[in-house]
């Protein structure tokens, strides 16, 4: 199984590809809707431009967990290993 380290990711690098995971289960790279074929495709391309560059996960409060592991598992499939998950504070 692929391992991921998950932690800080300096977004200020130009090649860092923002992946959204809305409540409805839409998927946007950066802020284009893409289907999961067409995500996998683009970040293949950005791959073979950039071989190591991060990518942050962000999945909206209420998207479905299964579809978050969808894209970890497509991340972890074409060997994309610099994934930061994205959290909001805490709300106290």
């Amino acid at each position: 199984a692929p391992m991921f380290i998950v932690g800080w990711v300096d977004v200020a690098t130009q090649t860092t590809k923002a992946i959204t995971v809305a409540n409805d289960g839409k998927i946007f790279l950066d802020t284009i809707p893409v289907t999961l074929p067409e995500l996998e495709q683009r970040l293949v391309q950005q791959k073979a431009l950039t071989p190591e560059f991060p990518v942050v996960l962000r999945g909206d409060a209420q998207a479905q967990y299964q579809n978050i592991m969808d894209v970890l598992d497509l991340l972890g499939r074409i060997g994309l290993t610099q994934v930061g998950l994205a959290t909001k504070p805490l709300v106290k």
